[in-house]
């Protein structure tokens, strides 16, 4: 019997380095598409394989040739050139078991584990704090070493009664981490609507008070209209360079000048540049944490600057 046209599915199959996770994720969302999971084996943390299924009916030859395109255009930011995606014609699934059973549970650090909304806490993990996400509602699932670097130092901090700013929130994992370690109240803010909607979501999963994490669309001067005169202990900042060298000027705007700054979305060959910028306006950086590519800056205000 021949299938009809809706039952059928286009199935995306891509081999990249892991560094393009977050990238992706944000540009299939952002054609929204959200039918997709990464799959990644034990024993290599630095690849893994995209599958994305598209509905034959919605997606023909030229769409699908501008999405491929689109797609290789992030890689080349990174220097990165992966072969090209391979296509496949499928029959229809029950694409919510077959997206979710890629989706594990994911320890990160000594303390913390995410945890997608339908599983199970595995009893190995059972000493951790949990922090459930649904990984297919915003852009950050926490797999991107950018973001380990934050929730693995968010660890290793007191952020015990802390006021906290997550700027470039996402899907609301640092500021939900930062609540599930100590701190007194989340400030968070994005560009993005769906990362502010996904930001909601994810506390209402863990049964947070939505006055416990602020979510505002919009920037540093959003956060200081929701701030109204008070000032935050400790920023993250998980963004690209060039956005973290434009904000850098107003964080003695809404941070005190005893505060810590972790600043991560950095490659390690932007952290001098971003230093220099940090010594210019007052903070000085005290710790450079790495990971692959990628790096994180911890600073402090400067002492001849705190009174």
């Amino acid at each position: 019997m021949k299938l009809n046209q809706a039952d059928l599915w286009w199935k995306l199959e891509w081999s990249i380095n892991s560094v393009l996770e977050e990238s992706i994720i944000w540009r299939l969302e952002s054609l929204g598409i959200f039918r997709f999971a990464f799959i990644s084996a034990q024993d290599d943390q630095l690849n893994s394989t995209l599958n994305a299924w598209l509905p034959v009916i919605e997606w023909n030859q030229v769409d699908r040739d501008v999405l491929v395109q689109s797609l290789i255009a992030l890689t080349e930011v990174f220097y990165l050139f992966p072969e090209a995606p391979i296509w496949e014609k499928v029959k229809s699934e029950d694409w919510s078991k077959t997206w979710k059973k890629f989706w594990k549970p994911d320890p990160v650090g000594d303390k913390l584990l995410i945890l997608p909304e339908w599983l199970d806490v595995p009893k190995e993990f059972v000493g951790r704090k949990i922090l459930r996400i649904d990984p297919g509602s915003a852009f950050g699932t926490g797999s991107h070493p950018s973001t380990r670097l934050c929730l693995e130092v968010l660890q290793q901090i007191s952020l015990r009664d802390c006021m906290v700013a997550d700027i470039g929130c996402g899907s609301g994992i640092l500021g939900l981490s930062s609540l599930l370690f100590g701190a007194r109240k989340v400030f968070a803010v994005d560009i993005d609507h769906l990362s502010v909607l996904a930001s909601r979501q994810n506390a209402s999963l863990n049964n947070l008070d939505q006055g416990d994490l602020v979510v505002s669309l919009g920037s540093h001067e959003v956060l200081e209209r929701d701030l109204d005169g008070e000032m935050v202990d400790v920023v993250f900042c998980n963004i690209l360079a060039p956005v973290i060298k434009l904000l850098i000027p107003e964080f003695s705007t809404f941070l005190s000048s005893k505060g810590d700054i972790f600043l991560s979305g950095l490659l390690v060959s932007q952290v001098d540049e971003i230093n220099l910028f940090l010594n210019e306006h007052g903070w000085e950086p005290i710790k450079i944490n790495d990971h692959e590519k990628w790096a994180l800056i911890h600073a402090k205000g400067k002492p001849s600057a705190i009174h």
